[in-house]
């Protein structure tokens, strides 16, 4: 699947990578703030079924997630300004 890019007109932040950075931000600072003890549930994948989940399996994924989008990001970021 070939990498997404962003118009000139259009920010990082307005694309859909963008907004998916800032959901996973907002996330991993939910999850860092949960007291001890809380519940934390995963949706399955094209399914309405949540199931119960260790909350730092949920952060390192997100946290993964996030780290692949950034690095998604800077390289199409390379590889427009290489173009231009």
């Amino acid at each position: 699947m070939a990498a997404k890019q962003t118009p000139k007109n259009q920010s990082y932040s307005e694309s859909g990578n963008g907004m998916r950075i800032k959901e996973l931000e907002v996330i991993n600072s939910e999850l860092s703030s949960l007291k001890p003890g809380r519940k934390v549930y995963k949706q399955q994948p094209n399914s309405n079924v949540f199931f119960h989940e260790d909350v730092s399996h949920v952060m390192a994924h997100a946290k993964q997630e996030l780290n692949a989008l950034i690095q998604e990001y800077k390289e199409a970021e390379k590889t427009q300004d290489e173009t231009e």
